[in-house]
């Protein structure tokens, strides 16, 4: 099962890049120990043995299955299942772009995936804590995730204060820093929540 303490993993096998776009997909918006616990009944329910994305081709196999387990936003995460079960995505070198593609994947998801599953990779995890990083640096940062051109605007904005190489580790770091100052429970180093 996919280990929220251990984010990022350049090493991933296919099967475990499946699961972690499942992970990615499942937790916007939700707690990752939480993610972590309904994707085990979900794996258990679809009898997911390796491939999850085999077990998505059925979408009302798919919406059942999601509802039995209670995983919530049963729209958003059951087009992008069925999008999966169908569409062949080559998870090594998608881009951000091709899995936007996908109902249900937004720039941030996309992007969740990719910095934490490839090495060198330039971008941005617009979450909360960023955005609210970029406000303390004294931008007019929206409060919630942009989407489209607004997007890339604060994404360019965010990579422009992260030396190269080092998008990942800033990123977790910045989560770490704004849950600490929240009082918010914090996952063991490593793990994220609410993305």
């Amino acid at each position: 099962m996919f280990d929220p303490e251990q984010i990022t993993d350049y090493d991933r096998t296919v099967p475990e890049l499946q699961e972690f776009l499942v992970f990615a997909i499942m937790v916007a918006g939700k707690r990752a120990d939480l993610t972590v616990k309904k994707m085990e009944l979900l794996k258990e329910e679809m009898r997911v043995k390796r491939s999850w994305f085999t077990r998505f081709k059925s979408k009302k196999q798919v919406n059942a299955a999601l509802e039995a387990t209670k995983v919530g936003q049963y729209n958003r995460i059951g087009a992008a299942f069925a999008a999966l079960g169908k569409k062949v995505v080559d998870l090594r070198y998608c881009s951000a772009e091709d899995l936007e593609e996908i109902p249900g994947i937004g720039p941030k998801t996309a992007r969740f995936f990719l910095l934490h599953s490839r090495p060198n990779e330039r971008c941005a995890v617009l979450d909360t804590h960023i955005l609210k990083s970029l406000r303390e640096r004294g931008y007019d940062a929206p409060l919630s995730t942009p989407s489209g051109s607004s997007y890339k605007k604060w994404e360019a904005v965010w990579l422009s204060h992260v030396p190269e190489g080092q998008e990942a580790e800033k990123d977790l770091a910045t989560w770490t820093a704004k849950r600490m100052k929240s009082g918010k429970p914090l996952l063991p180093k490593g793990g994220r929540d609410a993305r």
